[in-house]
């Protein structure tokens, strides 16, 4: 009987599609319309990213539980075919890396939010929390498009010869496949 994951399948690529886009809208256009507004730059990401953030992180929630549920939904075969298991621990490291970076430029966000306010400073001092924040916008969306990758691996990786080989390959030893 063919099982199919087909809400759970979309779930998990809806709200990764929502993660990187919104991740790399922010680090390619947000700071640029910002800029346009007259000394306001700051403020505006600021209010932008936190009206984009209860998005970001409904879509990063979604994301964890549909990627528990289509492992569990495919326990048999991250156990029994050969480089599943694998590719599933790289995406769960990739999905922990993009969660810390995103927390990361969150918090280097807001540093550079309360130091715009700051009226005695020197502008050059907001320059390093800038450049931290300006480099974790761009991370983002680089280690999300990574797991867009590791999703192109594992759909290949569920086509019938690669179940099929993969499952012999962790059944045979190396030396009988060898033969």
């Amino acid at each position: 009987m063919v099982e199919r994951n087909t809400f759970i399948r979309a779930a998990n690529e809806l709200s990764l599609a929502v993660w990187f886009g919104g991740s790399l809208m922010g680090a390619t256009g947000l700071e640029r319309g910002a800029a346009a507004a007259d000394g306001a730059k700051h403020r505006v990401e600021s209010t932008a990213w936190s009206a984009w953030q209860p998005l970001q992180v409904a879509a990063i929630a979604t994301q964890l539980a549909s990627g528990a549920a289509l492992t569990i939904a495919n326990r048999r075969r991250v156990a029994g075919q050969r480089g599943v298991a694998t590719a599933s621990v790289v995406r769960t490291a990739l999905t922990g890396a993009a969660i810390a970076m995103t927390l990361a430029a969150a918090r280097a966000g807001n540093e550079v939010a309360a130091e715009d306010g700051d009226e005695t400073r020197d502008e050059t001092e907001l320059q390093p929390s800038e450049r931290r924040l300006r480099v974790l916008q761009w991370m983002v969306p680089a280690v999300t498009g990574a797991i867009l990758v590791m999703d192109a691996l594992m759909g290949e990786q569920q086509r019938p010869n690669q179940v099929a080989r993969g499952t012999l390959d962790r059944l045979l030893p190396d030396a009988l496949r060898a033969a």
